[in-house]
């Protein structure tokens, strides 16, 4: 990598995949093709929140971005919860995208009062704002994919919450690699990594 750069192959933070960075760009590819998840000419608006998973995940698309000459967009809602550090969270990925040339979005919300004037858990109001933010940032954009870095420890996690509050047989299925989102797609192209 150039100085001053890094790539996927140098990201790989302790604990993020427990695999060898080929293994997860390869792991990429096939599971983008077996679920068709990226086309040619795809324009997609990767979620970036700063964390391991996001950051891999715009490297692993970067990395695909020529082969399938795709545009990719970054979005990174900061919701305002973690003081200073949230604010540097906005900056690592604004920074980030500018040396990578890919363009940015943000967007900041108070998700302590949104919980409270809507009565929901941080989590959940967390959740809500966020794809909110994602889906009109996709529509404004006239992009039909949005990117999200859901791994399988995200995909053991959430079927474990619904066998606990029993959602049903559903539950069983955990998230799908690709979910229709309102006009938008929602794709996630890690989830068996």
């Amino acid at each position: 990598p150039k100085k001053g750069r890094f790539s996927i192959i140098d990201y790989n933070p302790k604990g993020l995949y427990q695999m060898n960075p080929s293994d997860v760009l390869s792991t990429f590819r096939e599971t983008i093709q077996q679920y068709r998840i990226v086309r040619k000419n795809d324009q997609i608006l990767i979620a970036v929140s700063g964390g391991p998973d996001s950051v891999s995940l715009l490297y692993l698309f970067i990395a695909i971005c020529k082969e399938y000459h795709l545009r990719l967009y970054a979005a990174h809602f900061n919701h305002l919860l973690r003081g200073k550090d949230s604010g540097r969270d906005e900056r690592f990925v604004r920074e980030l995208c500018r040396k990578q040339g890919i363009r940015f979005f943000s967007e900041r919300q108070n998700v302590k009062d949104y919980a409270r004037k809507k009565g929901l858990c941080i989590e959940d109001a967390a959740r809500t704002l966020r794809y909110l933010f994602f889906k009109r940032t996709a529509q404004k954009l006239k992009i039909k994919k949005i990117a999200l870095g859901h791994t399988f420890d995200d995909q053991a996690e959430t079927i474990f919450m619904r066998i606990i509050q029993w959602t049903g047989w559903e539950a069983l299925a955990g998230m799908a690699p690709v979910r229709t989102f309102g006009k938008t797609v929602l794709i996630r192209p890690l989830l068996y990594i």
